[in-house]
């Protein structure tokens, strides 16, 4: 059995695929099983993952039809047979002794999930900073996953590696949602495990793109029905109620979040109007509901508190201010 299988997701990335597999075929712990998952590219993916392929026979190659990352992730964990599996996105990649230090730890501690931290990175390679997941050693299981419902403990699935018996033996899988897709899995995966472990060293690279739907904030997509589908899932495994104010807590710091990146544009009419939309449709839907201020992020909580008390015009005012204020730091 190969100790770890790292399942990387394409999706056109002829720009970055190579950078990422360089960096996993030259990993210092051999034993490893690489699986492409090219979920319908239409760009030069493909021919260039299939040129590795001829000289590394630890690559497996598999198409599909575009359906995202989640079910493209799916994918390649019906393929994988070794101890550990770890996520890397294709315009990401990973530090020579990401396999090998992760698996000693692993192993060395038995452990059901490493977390560990990882750098952010511009597009011109420059590092932004450093997320870090190991800040989260300290809490209990059940904070844990609190945080992990509401996305302050980040739901990406590049911060970890899962022994493979924990998702196979409990049937996680990704959702088919192109948004928030890791939500679920993050959480059954952490329910499930018995003994995590958290590394401070990152060894993770992830890049930071302008101007991608995928690098937003997960929390500005997860909206009415990613919050309805963890709801039902929490249901259905009869642990709804233990996480209730955890739920209402991801549901109106995503709205908060929603009104801020209205901001983002430069008519600040249209930005008013589609904020006022959005306070009326969680005011008549889902008003007064009663969340945990600690599952949030501190960043977050206080536009989220703005949010639930209708003050849409301080939270306009930040957004805005925010961009003035980088325009300037830009052009200094």
């Amino acid at each position: 059995m190969n100790k770890m299988a790292i399942i990387i997701p394409v999706y056109n990335s002829e720009n970055h695929i190579s950078k990422c597999l360089d960096s996993v075929i030259k990993q210092n712990l051999y034993d490893i099983e690489i699986i492409v998952i090219d979920d319908g590219s239409t760009d030069n993916s493909a021919e260039i993952i299939k040129s590795y392929q001829k000289t590394d026979n630890r690559i497996k190659y598999f198409y599909q039809e575009n359906a995202g990352p989640g079910i493209a992730r799916n994918t390649g964990l019906t393929h994988c047979t070794a101890e550990y599996i770890a996520f890397i996105d294709s315009d990401d990649w990973v530090e020579k002794d990401f396999c090998s230090k992760i698996y000693q730890e692993a192993k060395g501690k038995n452990a059901d999930i490493v977390y560990f931290n990882y750098f952010e990175e511009s597009e011109k390679g420059n590092i932004i900073g450093i997320k870090d997941i190991s800040k989260f050693k300290t809490y209990d299981k059940r904070t844990l996953l609190k945080y992990q419902v509401t996305g302050k403990m980040p739901w990406g699935a590049r911060s970890r590696v899962i022994k493979r018996s924990i998702i196979t033996n409990n049937s996680i899988i990704f959702s088919s949602q192109r948004n928030a897709e890791e939500l679920i899995f993050s959480f059954k995966s952490l329910y499930y495990s018995q003994n995590v472990i958290f590394l401070s060293e990152p060894l993770y690279h992830y890049l930071i793109r302008k101007n991608s739907q995928s690098r937003h904030s997960d929390a500005s997509y997860v909206l009415k029905e990613v919050y309805k589908n963890i709801k039902e899932e929490l249901k259905k495994m009869g642990i709804e109620k233990q996480f209730t104010k955890s739920l209402n807590g991801l549901l109106i710091s995503s709205y908060a979040i929603r009104m801020y990146s209205f901001t983002q544009n430069n008519n600040i009419i249209e930005t008013y109007k589609n904020s006022l939309k959005a306070y009326k449709e969680y005011s008549t839907q889902f008003s007064d509901l009663q969340y945990d201020e600690d599952c949030v992020d501190r960043r977050v909580k206080i536009i989220a508190n703005w949010f639930c008390k209708g003050r849409i015009l301080p939270i306009l005012i930040l957004g805005y201010g925010y961009r003035v204020l980088s325009t300037l730091k830009g052009r200094a």
